[in-house]
């Protein structure tokens, strides 16, 4: 991944990843996904996008090499590709709002949140014991 430019290209990186945040908070049902997606809107005209011929794949989607917008373009390749796969209603923000991970929610049921218990799983698990042993009495 290219390195910031300045402080006003790291201040856009920042914006567009808090507005893909919103927007994947939004998919898991918490948000409004009108607005979610409308924030995303200052950036698409930034990301330059091209079409390229995969012999195995047909048409594909990928981004014009461009220093300074390259990652955004990247990343809205993604989503719009998630959406043609029709993947994107897995993708979900991990719930625990100090937790910036993003992850593709892969169970049967592909509605519920949740992470790895390799990463926040394991400490909300922890929490909830803890919590739990608060509120018992006092044994002797």
């Amino acid at each position: 991944m290219p390195t910031p430019l300045d402080e006003p290209h790291v201040e856009l990186l920042r914006a567009f990843r808090e507005a893909l945040r919103d927007l994947l908070f939004a998919n898991n049902g918490e948000g409004e996904q009108h607005a979610a997606w409308e924030a995303l809107s200052p950036f698409l005209s930034r990301a330059r996008l091209g079409l390229n011929i995969d012999p195995d794949r047909g048409l594909e989607l990928q981004p014009v090499s461009h220093e300074a917008e390259g990652p955004i373009a990247s990343l809205l390749t993604i989503v719009y590709e998630s959406l043609l796969k029709g993947t994107w209603s897995r993708l979900r923000r991990v719930p625990q709002a100090d937790v910036p991970f993003c992850l593709l929610h892969r169970p049967r049921m592909a509605r519920a949140p949740g992470c790895s218990m390799a990463t926040c799983g394991n400490q909300a698990k922890a929490q909830r014991r803890r919590a739990r042993e608060r509120n018992l009495p006092m044994s002797s």
